[in-house]
């Protein structure tokens, strides 16, 4: 699927949150190291808004890492114990990466643009970790 074509999110009607389809697509974007943006069918349409907006700001949307497989989740979480990440790398079992629930926005300046996190907001995403963890988006 295509970034901005006609598969779209869904919206719970009684919350007005986006509810997940549990379906991983490859949105037809490329993230900062040029490799493809994957994630949860629900997340594309929100998270294209968000770039869509930005970019008429000026600020092109940046992202590094979004779907990863779980055993990668892992890799990750056990390299953490005994370094500066323990305890901020996420257990492969509740993390949202390996759902496609997640992004990481590039560590650049330009996305630490307070507009950026403002127009991620307003698309319906939350930071989990602000104080920690600038760079992590997700659905609530």
């Amino acid at each position: 699927m295509r970034a901005g074509g006609s598969g779209g999110s869904t919206t719970s009607s009684k919350t007005g949150t986006i509810e997940p389809t549990g379906e991983i697509v490859d949105t037809g974007l490329k993230n900062y190291s040029g490799h493809r943006i994957r994630m949860d069918k629900a997340m594309v349409r929100p998270f294209v808004t968000a770039k869509n907006r930005l970019k008429k700001l000026g600020i092109d949307l940046e992202v590094q890492d979004t779907f990863r497989y779980k055993s990668v989740q892992k890799e990750q979480y056990d390299k953490s114990f005994g370094t500066p990440k323990e305890g901020l790398v996420a257990h492969p079992d509740s993390s949202y990466h390996p759902k496609g629930l997640a992004f990481d926005l590039a560590q650049i300046p330009e996305m630490k643009d307070p507009r950026v996190s403002e127009e991620l907001r307003k698309a319906g995403f939350i930071q989990s970790r602000p104080d920690d963890e600038w760079w992590h988006w997700s659905l609530p």
